[in-house]
């Protein structure tokens, strides 16, 4: 096969038709996908067929007219790579803005209309080449800029686009040493070769990228979600324990902090009474009210039913009691039912303060005990032992003065 520049542009064009095609069936099998992947691959897959198009296009420059294989040709490729970055933004739920297509387009009808211009094949060709290399960069750093999510597989559409950065960079500047007058763009055979081997394999590389962070996505919503309790919002049993025990097995063992296990106080007459609508309603109150007042070092969690824990790293007895307080007050203003006049939603609570030279289980089973130990001894109060200070004895707090009962909404 002679490796001319037709050859080179058909070739080009496979791997861009083969990636629309790709991007156009993983766009069909998006079941689980949210709106926005969705809408994202719904603008990257005819991108790429547009680029494809006018890649064909140009290849037959010597088989038609100028306006097939210059004008509309061009346009279709700058079409297509000025949607990409908007492809990026959409993914991220961001909404597409369209300056670079509008900057792209109009630029590109300026030289079609100037004659001048339109006769000058450097100028076209630079024209175009610089606009497919700043699409590409501003698709890295629009990347780079919305991935809020970590997706790991940003990574490969980095490395990707930069190879295609680098083609279009010989490209640029192959046409600035040799000023071509033709689509024999440069100065000997392997420079076509390394172009097209750059190009398809970034060309690949950067659609697969895409569908990798797509299914990235999917996976970490899902791992999100078995991590999450629905209902709340907090972290889940097994993911609290999961992220209460990293914090422990990567933290010296003179790291103070204080454990606390919450339970709110009669909560299956919540039920009984108002319904499990409204203990859900109460629940899920409770968990907004824990995540706006404690720290999320260490995310809080609901470890069952209507029971919840808070590890708070370096944080002494008093604070958490303070902490405590305000989730008090936030509550205590809760409603369950807007017909009822009963007030005052209370919790009872263990705390334990401790360094790590105890393990999470022991905590734990400290926390639960003391936990216990306000129930048992009237609710609507906590219990707490510090045991930092070697001469601290059993407190246990009442709030009886602090609103009892049910109340009816957040």
């Amino acid at each position: 096969m002679t490796l001319d520049t037709p050859t080179l542009l058909i070739a080009l064009a496979a791997a861009e038709f083969a990636s629309a095609l790709i991007l156009l069936a993983f766009l069909v099998s998006l079941k689980k996908a949210n709106r926005a992947t969705r809408l994202a691959f719904a603008i990257y897959a005819p991108a790429m067929f547009f680029v494809a198009c006018g890649t064909v296009l140009v290849a037959f420059r010597s088989e038609i007219s100028a306006f097939w294989s210059i004008t509309f040709a061009n346009a279709l490729v700058l079409i297509g790579f000025a949607l990409r970055p908007e492809a990026i933004a959409v993914f991220y739920g961001r909404p597409a803005r369209g300056w670079m297509l509008l900057a792209a387009l109009s630029g590109w009808t300026v030289i079609c209309i100037v004659p001048d211009f339109f006769a000058s094949f450097t100028l076209r060709l630079i024209f175009v080449q610089s606009m497919l290399l700043a699409a590409a960069a501003y698709s890295v750093w629009r990347v780079f800029r919305l991935n809020s999510e970590h997706l790991t597989s940003v990574i490969l559409f980095m490395v990707g686009s930069f190879l295609e950065a680098s083609a279009y960079l010989m490209t640029i500047g192959s046409q600035f040493i040799y000023q071509h007058e033709s689509l024999k763009v440069f100065a000997n055979p392997i420079q076509p070769l390394a172009y097209l081997v750059l190009l398809m394999v970034a060309i690949v590389i950067v659609s697969a990228s895409f569908v990798a962070m797509a299914i990235e996505r999917i996976q970490v919503r899902f791992e999100k979600q078995a991590l999450t309790d629905s209902l709340t919002g907090l972290a889940n049993r097994r993911a609290f324990i999961k992220a209460a025990k990293r914090w422990f097995s990567s933290t010296a063992q003179t790291q103070a902090f204080t454990l606390i296990l919450i339970d709110i106080d009669h909560f299956k007459s919540i039920n009984d009474q108002f319904g499990h609508t409204a203990g859900d309603r109460v629940l899920a109150s409770f968990g907004t009210a824990m995540k706006s007042i404690f720290p999320r070092a260490i995310p809080p969690g609901r470890i069952g039913g209507e029971e919840f824990a808070v590890l708070l790293p370096e944080t002494e007895k008093a604070d958490a009691v303070h902490l405590l307080g305000r989730l008090r007050e936030v509550i205590s203003q809760c409603a369950i039912c807007p017909k009822s006049e009963a007030s005052g939603i209370t919790v009872s609570a263990g705390l334990i303060t401790a360094t790590t030279s105890h393990d999470f289980e022991q905590a734990f089973d400290h926390a639960d005990q003391l936990l216990y130990e306000a129930k048992k001894t009237g609710r609507n109060r906590h219990v707490a032992l510090d045991k930092t200070v070697p001469s601290d004895e059993l407190t246990i707090v009442n709030t009886a003065n602090q609103p009892r009962g049910m109340v009816a909404s957040l």
